[in-house]
């Protein structure tokens, strides 16, 4: 079963309806590691859903410096809003951080089938709703806990994560130096 299946149905707790026709909208995506599954400023409106892999997502700075937004990995969906607006771009990139298969589905075949089936606008609205409170509670970490705390946090709600990224995307997405990470890391084994 589609991972884009499971995730959605997860959301409102039932089997949803037409699913042939979102598996007809939908395409699996192979990303070697490394590899983009976009860049910034592309023409993206999609709603992605990995099935296996992690991806990152990064902006980068004035100076060329990579700041790292989010890690997803399995069972875990994402897009970019800015891109799923008519004529939007995305406004940040996703790159494999491990081989990766990505599902990918048009926002507007969702929309399609969520203009015919109640169930699916409910599917999509509680989708927007996870994904919005990830960015607050993201924004919050950024804003009132310390670099401990953030990295605390980050162990606590992605175990899988940490060993399959490097020092350097973990430092940047928590919001200090390598060496920072590595000095926080000594403290909490004490």
């Amino acid at each position: 079963m589609p991972v884009f299946r499971q995730i959605f149905e997860a959301l409102v707790g039932e089997p949803l309806p037409d699913w042939t026709v979102a598996a007809r909208a939908m395409q699996v995506v192979r990303v070697a590691a490394g590899a983009p599954l976009f860049l910034a400023d592309a023409v993206r409106p999609h709603v992605f859903c990995v099935r296996q892999g992690v991806i990152k997502l990064q902006y980068d700075t004035i100076d060329g410096k990579p700041w790292i937004k989010g890690f997803v990995d399995e069972g875990r969906f994402f897009a970019s809003v800015t891109a799923l607006e008519p004529g939007g771009r995305t406004s940040f990139a996703a790159l494999a951080i491990v081989a990766s298969v990505v599902e990918q589905i048009e926002l507007a075949a969702l929309e399609t089938l969520a203009a015919e089936h109640p169930i699916w606008q409910r599917a999509l609205t509680q989708g927007f709703r996870l994904y919005g409170r990830r960015k607050e509670e993201r924004e919050r970490d950024l804003l009132t806990r310390t670099a401990t705390e953030r990295y605390q946090r980050f162990l606590a709600e992605s175990p899988r994560i940490e060993a399959r990224i490097t020092q350097k995307d973990l430092a940047s997405y928590i919001g200090v130096t390598p060496v920072a990470l590595s000095r926080i890391k000594r403290r909490l084994r004490g």
